[in-house]
């Protein structure tokens, strides 16, 4: 009737539900991880003196990312990430909203 329970006194829906959000979560910030080293990769080959410092909150035009670096960048990410980004996506400002962007147009993990 209510399913297996597992030796915490969870069942085993349960248990199921919670791995599945676990891989998911885990997934987005293994994403997310691989996708702030392809915007340093990225600005460490293109710029004479590249961020010795990267977070989410860097905004990307202090980073001396133009709007043609942008559009490089994007093409890159969609390429490594096989996914595309919409063009009337509003611009990010900050590394964290570019990283928003990607992940918005990744593929869900099954059974999510």
């Amino acid at each position: 009737k209510h399913g297996r329970s597992c030796g915490f006194g969870v069942s085993r829906n349960t248990a199921d539900a919670c791995t599945r959000k676990w891989i998911f979560k885990s997934h987005c910030h293994i994403a997310m991880d691989n996708t702030l080293d392809l915007i340093k990769d990225y600005l460490t080959q293109r710029m004479d003196n590249p961020p010795a410092h990267l977070t989410v909150d860097s905004r990307l035009d202090e980073l001396g990312i133009d709007s043609l670096g942008m559009i490089e960048l994007i093409f890159e990410l969609e390429d490594t990430y096989k996914i595309t980004v919409p063009q009337d996506v509003p611009t990010p400002e900050t590394v964290g909203q570019l990283i928003e962007v990607v992940e918005k147009y990744m593929p869900a993990v099954a059974n999510e």
